[in-house]
């Protein structure tokens, strides 16, 4: 779909965690840290290529304002997860 007068940017802040899920993952798995890094980067992309399918699917079906409510609202509980883990793990503070 084309909007007119909507420019198309890079997604800059679309892979801004990307380092810090890699260095995650190679924390998990030390003795594979490439193996590892492989496996978060592709499978981060490819459900964020879904979840983003999906959001304009409901925009499309309830409209942006809902769309987007709904899309920013699923940023809290992906915070509630992170914040969880940080708070799980004794050397988050290094």
């Amino acid at each position: 779909m084309h909007f007119p007068g909507v420019r198309r940017e890079r997604p800059v802040l679309l892979h801004m965690s990307s380092p810090i899920n890699v260095v995650i993952g190679q924390d998990l798995a030390p003795e594979a840290p490439a193996t590892a890094a492989g496996m978060v980067l592709g499978v981060s992309v490819a459900l964020g290529g879904a979840l983003y399918v999906a959001l304009g699917r409901l925009q499309e079906i309830a409209g942006l304002t809902t769309g987007m409510t709904i899309g920013f609202a699923l940023v809290i509980p992906a915070a509630a997860v992170a914040l969880a883990e940080l708070w799980r793990d004794p050397e988050a503070g290094r």
